[in-house]
């Protein structure tokens, strides 16, 4: 932000100020005093303080326990870890069912991939994007090595079938047939 004085020629000092400009990232949060100072051609001088509060960014951190759910199982459990109070908006725009607070009804979604945004209620605001999936029908599709050593490190199941970063299918309880892995 720059500062300007009047009349010019003066210089500004302060906690977050290079010469006319003043730097919220320096000055850090909370009230900073910006001092302005000016001597005319006649050597009289005169000050002026002005107070600038600085609100810290806000956190919008969020999440839901899961990113894949059924229409006939169970809702997503919403966890806001952020600053609450703020609003959420949905791409596209119709077919979930999510209410003020960021509460999902699985039964009365359409199915889809939502993207669901966080926004933060403050002067700072920030926000976050969750992307959430109502199926049909669950989806246990994984994909896992199929040679491993006796001694070797564990097996991980990887969900992503189709290898475009998106998970197709969602965790679940794993058994094996043959028993014995």
């Amino acid at each position: 932000m720059n500062l300007v004085g009047n009349p010019a020629g003066g210089t500004f000092s302060g906690n977050g100020v290079t010469g006319s400009s003043f730097d919220p990232s320096v000055a850090g949060t909370g009230t900073t005093t910006v001092t302005y100072d000016y001597t005319d051609a006649n050597g009289c001088s005169n000050s002026d303080d002005l107070d600038i509060n600085v609100n810290p960014m806000e956190d919008p951190s969020f999440s839901y326990d899961a990113a894949t759910y059924c229409q006939t199982g169970a809702d997503p459990v919403i966890n806001i870890t952020g600053v609450p109070g703020g609003t959420f908006a949905v791409v596209p725009a119709a077919g979930l069912d999510i209410d003020a607070n960021g509460n999902v009804t699985s039964a009365t979604s359409t199915v889809g991939t939502y993207d669901v945004t966080y926004t933060t209620p403050g002067v700072c605001s920030q926000s976050e994007t969750v992307t959430i999936t109502i199926t049909d029908a669950p989806d246990a599709s994984f994909i896992i090595d199929e040679f491993h050593c006796p001694n070797g490190t564990n097996p991980v199941p990887n969900f992503d079938i189709d290898g475009d970063g998106t998970p197709d299918g969602s965790a679940g309880v794993f058994s094996a047939n043959p028993g014995g892995l």
